[in-house]
């Protein structure tokens, strides 16, 4: 049998630019490649295999999903359960919602989600529970509502929901009123007539 030099297929994965190829060869699904940070799938609670239907991704480095590839952005996050670091998306102009962030459920950093003109809900956070720096939600002239913020339960900076003018400032009060450790809130200029 003929064993093949592992500094060779090192050097192999990275002209690929993908240790996820990498890990496919030789059956370590941890440490893959992201766009714009690293994930690292830590198999809790699994057979290690790496095959599991609900793998669980932490992604690190800062992301930022705007007007500009703005599909290709959302797809460096979906596999990604917590991100070690900041989250930005701002000014798109054609995303509605944020289903493709389904599997999120932390961000360390801030979390801003502002000037993004056709976002109509938040759908797709509905797993996320914390947010270690400021979550701001402003400027979102289509954004309804934030309904599907029910599960946050902490912010470590300043909760910001502003300057929605469509949104219902009641769905704004309800995600603040269901956070239980979110002791710095900021909220207004939303719409107070519904």
């Amino acid at each position: 049998m003929r064993r093949e030099n592992p500094w060779i297929l090192f050097a192999g994965c990275l002209l690929l630019s993908s240790l996820a190829a990498c890990d496919e060869h030789n059956g370590d699904d941890d440490d893959s490649s992201a766009t714009n940070g690293t994930v690292d799938d830590d198999d809790t609670g699994d057979d290690g295999s790496g095959d599991d239907d609900t793998e669980v991704a932490t992604c690190t480095g800062d992301y930022l999903v705007d007007s500009l590839n703005t599909d290709e952005d959302l797809a460096a996050l979906a596999a990604c359960s917590v991100v070690e670091g900041d989250v930005h998306i701002v000014g798109s102009t054609t995303m509605a919602n944020l289903t493709a962030l389904s599997n999120l459920t932390e961000v360390t950093g801030e979390l801003e989600i502002c000037h993004n003109d056709a976002l109509i809900n938040v759908l797709g956070l509905s797993s996320l529970t914390r947010v270690g720096g400021d979550l701001d939600i402003c400027h979102n002239f289509a954004l309804l509502d934030v309904a599907d913020l029910s599960a946050l339960s902490s912010v470590g900076g300043t909760l910001i929901i502003e300057e929605n003018p469509l949104m219902c400032q009641s769905t704004a009060d309800a995600v603040i009123e269901g956070c239980t450790s979110c002791p710095n809130v900021r909220t207004g200029d939303n719409n107070e007539d519904c």
